[in-house]
């Protein structure tokens, strides 16, 4: 494994960046596939069931940064056996809950499908499988990771945007409609997770040692926190349209929110590398507030890039990715991808303060997601009334959090 690390941020972020911009070209094609074959009604189901997926699977998202957080610890620390223990005890353990997340999603599905007006339980009962294959995927995801094997991630990230497009095109054509666009995702996470497996195949025979497993749950607790707070302001509102509106104008928010998130999909890379970075630096009692700095204003300038295209030309952006049926959402992707501009700055300082374990974000975090739901519950007339209300949220939580790590912005750590 050592001949695939490690560069610098500016390296290792843009071989990221240019594979998430590759695997976006495939999932703009899986997105369009999907779009015009299901219409607005079915993308409408697609949308929100895949929003109430990122909701219901924090603990995937808590996985993948705790095992990221503590492999990178053992990574900087020369102890490589305790990563091989991490990751073969993490899957035995969480094949188990996986399991569990799935039954109970299974029993609930007619609820779940009630309340967002989905006319089978099927789609719901494939998204508790998409649950199960979430809670062993982020342990490998993780761990390649934490060892800053950002070649052999690059590559893993390309493989899942192709897959994803193959089988859905596949099954679609099949007539499996909404549930074959699930069970593309979910395809595409099996192979991706032995293709993965592959790559670490190395640590799996380094077992010596032992965790110490009470710091890895005392500190998946705040993580646990922070991954739930973040995966709720930018999917609440898709359920919740779901819920509130129409079939048809639910399908077309949920194209104007996906629309919106590639400004974080195409930023994310940068921080994925950033996080390891810190980690290990902050495991060797090293300064990391310059990679902070350089993290940001990578990420602003792709942001704030893609914001400006949204402004200037958003009947091109919406008539390219999902065509004449979705033209009315044209006005509303601007504003929708300022939003998203503010929860990527507010993602990687949240991203940061957890690589050194500082704890302070959770307060303006809490607040600002406890504050958007029952605004957008009670002031619904209208898709941009929703849009605006995420966008002040989240704009208040970067302000804050800019607040809360000013030291580190002004060098001064």
């Amino acid at each position: 494994s050592e001949r695939f690390k490690k560069g610098t941020l500016l390296t290792d972020s843009g071989m990221l960046v240019i594979a998430s911009l590759i695997a976006s070209f495939f999932g703009y094609l899986f997105q369009l596939y999907i779009g015009r074959s299901l219409g607005p009604v079915g993308y409408g189901v697609f949308g929100s069931l895949i929003s109430l997926l990122y909701i219901i699977g924090v603990p995937t998202s808590t996985i993948r940064t705790t095992i990221t957080k503590f492999v990178s610890e053992f990574d900087a620390m020369g102890e490589h056996d305790k990563i091989g223990i991490l990751i073969i005890g993490a899957l035995r353990k969480l094949i188990v809950y996986g399991f569990l997340g799935f039954l109970f999603i299974a029993v609930s599905s007619s609820r779940i499908a009630l309340f967002l007006q989905i006319p089978s339980r099927m789609p719901v009962i494939l998204i508790g499988v998409l649950f199960l294959v979430g809670f062993l995927l982020p342990v490998v995801n993780g761990s390649i990771q934490g060892v800053q094997m950002f070649f052999p991630l690059s590559f893993v990230t390309i493989l899942s945007g192709i897959l994803k497009l193959f089988f859905a095109v596949l099954l679609i054509y099949l007539g499996l409609g909404v549930n074959g666009a699930l069970s593309a995702l979910i395809l595409t996470s099996i192979v991706v997770f032995f293709v993965t497996s592959y790559f670490l195949r190395g640590y799996f025979h380094k077992r010596g040692g032992s965790i110490e497993k009470a710091d890895l749950i005392t500190y998946s607790g705040p993580v646990f926190l922070a991954m739930f707070f973040l995966a709720v302001p930018i999917n609440i509102d898709v359920v919740l349209v779901k819920h509130y509106f129409p079939p048809i104008i639910a399908g077309h928010y949920a194209a104007a929110s996906l629309i919106s998130k590639i400004i974080f999909f195409i930023s994310g890379p940068i921080v994925i590398v950033m996080f390891p970075k810190v980690s290990g630096n902050h495991t060797l009692n090293r300064k990391s507030s310059k990679i902070l700095r350089e993290s940001l204003l990578f990420l602003s300038l792709i942001s704030l890039l893609a914001v400006v295209f949204y402004f200037l030309w958003p009947s091109f952006v919406v008539g390219s990715l999902f065509g004449s049926e979705y033209s009315s959402i044209a006005p509303l992707i601007g504003v929708f991808g300022l939003a998203l501009l503010f929860y990527s700055i507010s993602n990687a300082f949240i991203l940061y303060d957890l690589a050194i374990r500082k704890m302070n974000f959770l307060y303006p975090l809490i607040f600002f997601t406890v504050v958007e739901i029952p605004f957008i519950w009670l002031f619904h007339n209208e898709l941009m009334t929703v849009i605006k209300i995420v966008l002040i949220a989240m704009g208040g939580l970067m302000v804050s959090l800019v607040f809360i790590n000013k030291q580190e912005l002004l060098g001064h750590v």
